[in-house]
């Protein structure tokens, strides 16, 4: 989900001399802060095998930033919570552990697909995340990316991420209204390279 927060918010969050950007274009044109949803199905270490978290699901909650002079820019990882116990700290060091519930409901009609995606966070010190979407299924879109990704804990940790996905998309209001829905994309399926 890509939202459009208010910027003192996130930018109290960020280390200098980072300075808080939003997305330059595409759908999730405007947005400063991400919420992204991950069914992790295979991680697999460098070689190949089956990681310590090799499934599960996690919650990462990103910002976008650069530095205004020197051009350069990224998003920034300030927390992540983690059903599965290998994935705490995590690699940017935000993780926390959390009970996450998933379920996806597709319906199949002579109209098209409807889809119903419902997800519940838990984090273990308290609060609440939910998630209840629902839209009718497109066509999707093959979208590959490059971003860099550093930790708002260590900003010298840096993830360089290369991803194939396809990616639909799906509009909402959602929150308590402090905030704006720029956009919602779901991934039914990607594959992504980290260095």
């Amino acid at each position: 989900m890509a939202l459009r927060v208010p910027a003192t918010a996130v930018q109290a969050r960020l280390p200098a001399p980072w300075e808080l950007t939003a997305t330059a274009s595409g759908p999730p044109r405007g947005a400063n802060r991400y919420v992204v949803f991950h069914d992790v199905l295979l991680n697999q270490d460098a070689e190949g095998r089956p990681a310590g978290d090799a499934s599960g699901r996690n919650l990462g909650l990103v910002t976008r930033r650069g530095i205004r002079a020197t051009g350069v820019s990224c998003s920034f990882n300030f927390r992540s919570y983690a059903a599965h116990p290998s994935a705490l700290p995590g690699k940017y060091r935000t993780a926390v552990a959390a009970e996450i519930r998933a379920a996806r409901h597709v319906e199949a009609a002579r109209s098209g697909e409807a889809v119903r995606d419902r997800i519940g966070v838990e984090p273990a010190g308290g609060g609440h995340v939910a998630l209840d979407l629902r839209y009718r299924r497109s066509v999707p879109v093959r979208l590959p990316y490059e971003a860099d990704v550093r930790s708002t804990v260590d900003p010298t940790i840096v993830r360089h991420y290369k991803v194939d996905q396809l990616v639909e998309a799906a509009l909402s209001v959602l929150f308590d209204g402090s905030e704006e829905t720029v956009a919602i994309g779901t991934r039914p399926m990607f594959v992504r390279q980290v260095s």
